[in-house]
């Protein structure tokens, strides 16, 4: 679960999007979403076990239904290395 307060505005028709970066810096989509009226939000994240996230990235876009659409970085966060069994 991933949730956020006070999130910056986005522009008419804009959404964003939450990307995972594995350990060889590829990034993949996981979600897009639009906020509440009070700019807060809280996302359910699917675990894919293929991919092993190191970093999650909130992108704030200008257009909710381009995926090539980009725009700037508005929440960023490292997550723990998960523990391996010995």
């Amino acid at each position: 679960m991933c949730s956020s307060d006070l999130l910056p505005s986005l522009p008419l028709g804009g959404a964003y999007r939450v990307w995972l970066e594995d350990p060889l810096s590829q990034l993949t989509l996981a979600a897009s979403f639009v906020p509440e009226g009070n700019l807060s939000a809280r996302v359910a994240l699917q675990r894919d076990s293929r991919l092993e996230a190191v970093r999650i990235y909130v992108v704030a876009t200008s257009r909710g239904d381009d995926p090539s659409a980009s725009g700037p970085v508005v929440l960023l966060a490292t997550l723990p290395k998960r523990a391996t069994n010995p």
